[in-house]
């Protein structure tokens, strides 16, 4: 136990026994940005809505440009946000002046809240520890080192779950110090696959809490299947390192002289946006490839197009690979030790190469070109089994865990 832990005087405690409705927060690091995490807890707060819950969506972050959430947020949910830089940029009062004082501030250095982020401040960590400290019911954290805070500061009656959207072995040695150490804190660990559900029991032996798999949803009802008319390879993602377009626009290259009617198209935003439209201009392919940004409307750019494509490096689980199925595309996709390789199925809903290996990529984008029978194929296939993670289906799952674990129960009803 650390000096933070003996001043705030944190004690272990069984969580409260809710015998009503469990009230449930989920506490994302910004509600109001672009990115997988965010669109999919949205979706899982709605499904839980539609269970019964009283849900609130704590957002950490709002930053001054963010006029309003990138996706739509359901009206029922309640938004909370803990430091808005939109009004501390405007307020006049002592309050705004003391906060925008501690918001100029380094974080506190011995609390993973916020990690490495270039967006923390002193002020963001003493707002989301107050409030992890005044939460009841459900707490879910969905950003390692929001699930650091809940583990080491919530309330001791509250119900901590950690949902985590990477794996164990992408965070640094010392965050994940941190977490192997404060996990046994929590009620629950969530994870995304099977694979990163084994590295956290593996990790924590006989001290890990309740560890299980609970995969990100897709709607309840699939789109209308893509008209596959328009020779477009889509890809979605954020524009970083971990999704690998630099990979796809050079595989692309490879084969665009033997499918010269064909188009890339890479939809989003992210830090490497100057160095892909660098590589695409030094490839000569500014009219083939064109890297559109981030859109609320994924479903419509799916639609448009006839060939999804994967390259990530790293995937934390793949939403997009579900959506892409839902919509009718046929996908090929590097096999990521996690997500990929769990939801893809070589020459059944999907073409699967080794990750990095950008000579196997072409190739076999190359192959589901040619082969229209191959495309209708992959895209009946990948239809057929995205119906077992609609929203409905996996929500429900979540419902019954949450309300066991407030209830004093283990997932198969059986007293904890």
């Amino acid at each position: 136990m650390d000096a933070i832990d003996r001043a705030l005087q944190v004690r272990p405690s069984r969580p409260r026994r809710w015998t009503g409705p469990v009230p449930v927060t989920y506490v994302l690091w910004n509600a109001f940005s672009v990115g997988g995490t965010v669109r999919t807890v949205l979706r899982q707060a709605e499904g839980l809505l539609d269970q019964g819950h009283e849900v609130t969506v704590v957002s950490v972050l709002r930053q001054a440009s963010q006029e309003q959430p990138f996706f739509e947020v359901d009206p029922r949910l309640r938004l909370e946000v803990l430091v808005d830089r939109r009004r501390l940029a405007t307020t006049r009062t002592p309050l705004g002046r003391l906060r925008r004082w501690l918001d100029s501030k380094q974080r506190l250095t011995s609390h993973f809240s916020i990690g490495r982020d270039q967006q923390a401040s002193l002020l963001v960590d003493l707002m989301l520890l107050r409030r992890v400290m005044r939460v009841r019911g459900v707490v879910v954290g969905t950003r390692v080192g929001v699930n650091l805070a809940i583990a080491r500061f919530a309330h001791p009656r509250a119900t901590k779950v950690a949902q985590e959207h990477l794996h164990l072995d992408q965070h640094e040695r010392d965050v994940r110090a941190a977490l192997l150490r404060h996990a046994p804190r929590l009620e629950a660990i969530v994870c995304l696959t099977e694979a990163d559900a084994q590295a956290y029991r593996e990790a924590l032996g006989s001290n890990a809490p309740m560890v299980l798999v609970l995969p990100n949803p897709i709607p309840d009802q699939l789109p209308r299947p893509a008209s596959r008319e328009r020779p477009r390879i889509i890809s979605v993602g954020r524009l970083a390192a971990s999704k690998g377009f630099d990979q796809l626009i050079t595989a692309f290259a490879q084969i665009a002289d033997a499918h010269p009617d064909w188009e890339l198209r890479i939809v989003g935003s992210g830090p490497w946006r100057g160095r892909l439209e660098e590589q695409v201009r030094r490839l000569g392919l500014d009219e083939r490839i064109t890297l559109a940004p981030a859109t609320k409307d994924v479903a419509g750019e799916l639609a448009a197009a006839s060939v999804f494509a994967l390259s990530a490096r790293h995937e934390g689980f793949g939403i997009v690979l579900l959506e892409a199925m839902a919509a009718g595309l046929p996908v090929v996709s590097t096999a990521c030790p996690q997500g990929p390789r769990e939801l893809l199925s070589h020459e059944y809903n999907a073409l699967v190469t080794p990750p990095g290996d950008v000579e196997a990529f072409a190739g076999q984008l190359d192959r589901l070109l040619r082969d229209p029978a191959l495309q209708r194929r992959l895209a009946h296939a990948g239809r057929r089994f995205v119906t077992g993670f609609t929203t409905s289906t996996i929500t429900a799952r979540w419902s019954a865990l949450l309300e066991d674990l407030a209830r004093g129960q283990s997932p198969t009803g059986q007293p904890s």
